[in-house]
């Protein structure tokens, strides 16, 4: 079971808007922030990723006792199969394929509780981030506050807005890892939210 990253987890593109939008270029003020390389550093993170390592460990002794059993009972089946018969040989070869599902199924659902675990203790600190960085575009005069992948986000947020901001500010496609991704020439505002967060 790998261990859940704190890219973990997971994380999708950020765009905050504050005043209404504007096709004016003269009106427009862009900021850009990596959202994930800030979450990494909220001290918040520390205790997400102990809480997470814990139940992780926890999955991970269930497992190992459960692959002690299935290997006690393989080896049983293979040293006695010649004196079992056949019902007994049934039985016990049932027993073991149980078992195999029943293992996959607890992997599953430790997966999918890994899941849920990480956004519960992942929320309120992505919503400290949110507020800052909203905080900071107000107080700064930003039309719009992206992350660095705003391509995957600018479409269903606001109707239009990519064609007139690739138009208006030099951005250029790339390509990386088989992604768009579109590099803007705003401010990076990554030090103002870290000053607002206390952040080193």
């Amino acid at each position: 079971m790998k261990t859940i990253k704190s890219s973990v987890v997971l994380l999708l593109l950020l765009l905050i808007s504050f005043p209404s939008f504007s096709a004016q270029k003269d009106e427009i003020k862009i900021g850009y922030i990596d959202k994930e390389a800030l979450l990494v550093q909220m001290p918040e993170i520390i205790k997400v990723n102990d809480s997470i390592m814990k139940a992780q460990s926890s999955y991970q002794q269930q497992y190992q006792l459960y692959e002690q059993e299935l290997a006690q009972k393989t080896e049983y089946l293979t040293k006695n199969r010649e004196t079992m018969s056949n019902n007994m040989l049934m039985l016990k070869a049932k027993e073991i394929d149980d078992l195999k599902q029943y293992m996959q199924y607890l992997m599953q659902i430790a997966q999918e509780d890994m899941v849920i675990l990480q956004g519960l203790l992942l929320e309120p600190i992505e919503k400290k981030i949110d507020e800052a960085i909203e905080a900071v575009g107000k107080e700064n005069g930003f039309t719009y506050i992206t992350n660095v992948r705003w391509d995957q986000y600018i479409p269903s947020a606001i109707p239009n807005a990519r064609p007139i901001l690739i138009n208006h500010y030099d951005i250029t496609p790339n390509t990386a890892k088989g992604e768009k991704l579109f590099i803007p020439t705003g401010e990076d505002v990554m030090p103002l939210v870290k000053q607002k967060l206390h952040i080193p």
